[in-house]
């Protein structure tokens, strides 16, 4: 019995292990930034604006 309790232990371990690699290697994210309108508008304008990406609320 004490032997099947460790290998679950080490299995369990293992497994959260793997996913916390993931976890840190899978964040890709840039860091976004919300802006109002007239932030927008004037940012675009200096051509300070690489990338838009719009979301439906």
């Amino acid at each position: 019995m004490k032997q099947i309790f460790r290998s679950k232990i080490f299995y369990l371990i293992i497994f959260l292990v793997i996913l916390g690699v993931v976890l840190v290697f899978n964040n890709d994210e840039e860091p976004s930034e919300k802006l109002t309108a007239d932030e927008f508008f004037t940012n675009l304008a200096d051509g300070k604006v690489t990338f838009i990406e719009a979301e439906q609320r």
